[in-house]
């Protein structure tokens, strides 16, 4: 693995984690709060059964650690959702929870940017991990462990 992609899956770790401290461990579809574990090989918290959704999707680069596009959901919900962004899914539709989310010129942008082409270099990713983790770190202060 060429050392961009471990910086990139670090970033993914750490924002996932960023994305469901900020949600209060709770999934966005069914409102069902998940306890958040101490992890014992860094400190953070950790959920198995929480993940974090991309609206658009993660391998558009230029909105892949954008918290816009981001929210906490079960694995349950998420995996119902996912290719069924723009339908109804259980009495909630995740196209129109975003438009409420984001507003509609928020939205828009973020459509227009998550087609843009987005290279993020080795120090840049660095950059962004460092800015993380402070993050994490400083978030992690509040959060009440089961």
């Amino acid at each position: 693995m060429s050392e961009r992609s471990v910086l990139a899956k670090k970033l993914d770790d750490i924002t996932s984690v960023i994305v469901r401290i900020r949600a209060d461990w709770r999934c966005i579809k069914c409102g069902r709060r998940y306890e958040p574990i101490r992890s014992r090989f860094n400190g953070l918290p950790r959920q198995n059964m929480l993940t974090t959704s991309h609206y658009w999707n993660r391998w558009r680069h230029s909105v892949r650690w954008d918290y816009a596009n981001l929210d906490a959901m079960c694995k349950f919900c998420h995996d119902e959702v996912e290719h069924k962004k723009h339908e109804e899914v259980d009495g909630f539709n995740y196209e129109n929870y975003m438009f409420e989310k984001l507003g509609q010129a928020e939205y828009e942008r973020m459509m227009r940017r998550s087609e843009e082409v987005a290279f993020f270099t080795t120090s840049h990713l660095k950059m962004m991990l460092t800015a993380r983790r402070a993050e994490a770190r400083r978030l992690n202060q509040n959060v009440r462990y089961f």
